[in-house]
């Protein structure tokens, strides 16, 4: 029988092979990008082709421009070459975004290479930077959000942490 402190190092041992081999799997997953074509902007394009389920989040993305609170806005609208990618636009950079599944609901739109989040809400958008850490806009709603956002004001819901009247 082996001591505590051998069989701690062999447990030990064993999670960090298990943690190896499944990062080399996940990896060897990741699709490829498509080569960029010679005008495109700094940020690499989309995947040539997207899973199903991007693809069924690209079909209830807002589209268009909407006004952020900080006088900011953000414009979305359909990828001509890349089925269910999107252009995002934020002042004079040019994104090229795609829909990753979020566990929340969330629609969450990512350039992987150049760090942007962009994440819709039902009831408003942000868009963030996560290489810098930081909200790049706040509070971008287009109308159906607003509508949302009003009907959450006049109906609010319960919290987790509120308790029912007694």
């Amino acid at each position: 029988m082996q001591s505590t402190p051998h069989r701690l190092l062999t447990a030990l041992l064993l999670c960090v092979a298990t943690a190896t081999s499944l990062a080399q799997t996940t990896t060897a997953k990741k699709p490829a990008l498509a080569a960029a074509p010679a005008h495109a902007t700094q940020h690499s394009k989309a995947p040539a082709a997207l899973t199903p389920e991007q693809l069924s989040i690209a079909q209830v993305v807002h589209t268009g421009r909407v006004q952020c609170a900080d006088g900011h806005s953000v414009t979305v609208s359909p990828d001509a070459k890349i089925d269910g990618a999107f252009d995002l636009f934020f002042g004079k950079q040019k994104y090229d975004v795609v829909p990753v599944p979020a566990k929340s609901g969330a629609i969450r739109l990512e350039d992987h290479k150049a760090g942007i989040v962009y994440m819709q809400l039902a009831n408003k958008s942000m868009l963030f930077n996560e290489r810098q850490g930081k909200r790049l806009a706040d509070d971008c709603i287009s109308a159906s959000q607003q509508a949302v956002a009003d009907a959450m004001r006049t109906n609010p819901t319960a919290g987790v942490l509120d308790s029912p009247s007694r």
